[in-house]
């Protein structure tokens, strides 16, 4: 049983994995917006133009399971089915449900359009239980090299910490990474407090359904 639900989160990375592999093989002529075809659907993401002069391709809150609420609550993550049309991938996910009084740093847009560092509380951002998201950032170079066959990209598979209390996978620059190491950088949502269970509540199959 144990090795059975090993196996199921493992086809749930597995198909994170594709997705972003797919995602840097295919994709529609766009200046701001690229779309990208995948195993699961056409999912549309934004350009980044970073400050380094680089460009990274963002596709945010790309939902990687079936919302685990329901008969799903405590279960291992089910993978999402595939989707008609094209997938909204310009915005991140909501935040897994977590305590709002805490604080993390993340990077605002000023009314003049200037990006700055600034603290903020949770309750700042949407969160529930349906918060099964990741987020993919994929050189520019990438989406155009692949066209011409050249070597796919290492992929970066960042998981936050916190505690299994809190934090989130869009407090970290996956599009600095990206820029900076030329690989795909995923960063990823998943279950926390007692809907993540925690060490004194883990009772299914020994394992944390993510």
């Amino acid at each position: 049983m144990i090795a059975d639900s090993r196996l199921r989160v493992m086809k749930v990375v597995f198909v994170i994995l594709y997705l972003c592999v797919s995602a840097s093989g295919q994709h529609d002529e766009d200046n701001d917006y690229p779309v990208v075809s995948t195993k699961s659907g056409r999912v549309r993401g934004k350009i980044l133009k970073l400050t380094n002069g680089k460009e990274v391709a963002a596709f945010l809150g790309v939902f990687f399971a079936e919302p685990p609420v329901g008969n799903l609550r405590f279960k291992a993550p089910v993978p999402k089915a595939p989707w008609e049309g094209i997938y909204n991938a310009t915005a991140f996910g909501p935040l897994c449900a977590q305590s709002k009084n805490r604080s993390h740093w993340d990077i605002v847009m000023e009314a003049s359009g200037k990006k700055i560092l600034r603290r903020l509380g949770l309750w700042d951002y949407m969160q529930g239980e349906d918060c099964l998201n990741l987020n993919i950032y994929v050189p520019v170079e990438a989406l155009l090299e692949r066209k011409s066959n050249s070597k796919p990209l290492s992929v970066m598979f960042f998981i936050h910490g916190g505690s299994y209390k809190t934090n989130g996978g869009r407090f970290y620059p996956g599009e600095w990474l990206a820029s900076a190491g030329q690989v795909i950088v995923i960063t990823v949502n998943y279950r926390l407090g007692v809907l993540g269970k925690q060490k004194e509540l883990i009772i299914y199959e020994n394992t944390l359904p993510l």
